[in-house]
C-alpha cells in the first residue's frame, strides 16, 4: 500500500491524519511520512490498513445493495446474513405478485422458503458447490424458466470482517423461452473469486442452449417491471 493509496483511504473514511494516526496508534508525522511515500508502514501497520480498507470495502457494497433495492434499479431483494428477506424494490414485489406470492408476507422469510416456493429444490446444492456463501465466488446467476417465461436472478455476496453480512439479488434480464408446465432451471452459472474472468457452468437444464441465446438478447428487466 503506497502513500497515494493510504491517503486516498484515509480520505474515504472521513479521517485527518491525527484521527488516522490514533486510530492506528502512532503519531500524525508518521502517517505524513506513509502518504508522502518517506516511509513505509511496518507488516502489522500495513495489516491495520488493509483491514480499515476492506471494512471499507465491505461498507460501500452493502450501501450500494440498499441503494440498489431502495431505489428500484432492477427487480431486487436484499437479504441479511442469515439469507432472511429484508427488503424488497418496488418491481421486485410487481414481480411476485405477478406469481401469486405476497411480498408483505415474504419479509423476513428466507431465501430457503422462497426457493422452495417456487420449486427448485436443488438450488442450494449448486449455491454450496460455488461456494458462494464463502467468498469463492463473486456472482452467481440461474435462468429460470417458469411456462415459457424466462428470467435471469443474479445473487451477489457481501461480507464483512465476520463473515456472510447480506446477499443482493436481482433479475437481470426477461426473455421467452420453450413453454412448459410448471417451473425449472435452465441455466446456472458462476463467477469464482479466483479467476474473475471466467464464467463456469454449474448446471445445463433442458433449455439451456435457448437461455444462452436469449442471454445475449435479452429484454431488460427494468424495462419490463419498472411503472
Amino acid at each position: 500500500m503506497d502513500g497515494a493509496a493510504i491517503r486516498g483511504l484515509r480520505k474515504r473514511l472521513g479521517m485527518t491524519q491525527r484521527q488516522l494516526a490514533e486510530r492506528l496508534r502512532v503519531d500524525q508525522g508518521t502517517v505524513s511520512r506513509w502518504e508522502r511515500s518517506v516511509e513505509q508502514p511496518r507488516p502489522a501497520k500495513q495489516a491495520e490498513l488493509q483491514k480499515l480498507l476492506n471494512l471499507d470495502d465491505n461498507t460501500r457494497a452493502m450501501l450500494r445493495a440498499r441503494a440498489f433495492v431502495h431505489n428500484d434499479f432492477l427487480p431486487s431483494v436484499l437479504l441479511d446474513s442469515k439469507l432472511r428477506l429484508v427488503a424488497i424494490s418496488d418491481s421486485g414485489k410487481r414481480y411476485y405478485r405477478d406469481r401469486g406470492m405476497n411480498p408483505r408476507a415474504m419479509m423476513g422469510m428466507s431465501l430457503d422458503w422462497i426457493v422452495q416456493r417456487q420449486r427448485n429444490s436443488f438450488f442450494f446444492d449448486k449455491v454450496e458447490e460455488s461456494g458462494l456463501l464463502h467468498g469463492e465466488c463473486i456472482f452467481f446467476r440461474f435462468v429460470t424458466n417458469s411456462g415459457g417465461r424466462g428470467h435471469a436472478t443474479v445473487y451477489e455476496p457481501i461480507f464483512d470482517e465476520a463473515g456472510l453480512a447480506g446477499m443482493l439479488c436481482y433479475i437481470t434480464f426477461f426473455f421467452d423461452l420453450p413453454a412448459i408446465d410448471g417451473s425449472s432451471i435452465a441455466l446456472i452459472e458462476a463467477v469464482p473469486t479466483i479467476d474473475p474472468d471466467k464464467v463456469e457452468t454449474l448446471y445445463r437444464g433442458p433449455h439451456a442452449d435457448h437461455a444462452i441465446r436469449a442471454l445475449s438478447k435479452g429484454s431488460v428487466a427494468g424495462r419490463s417491471y419498472q411503472s
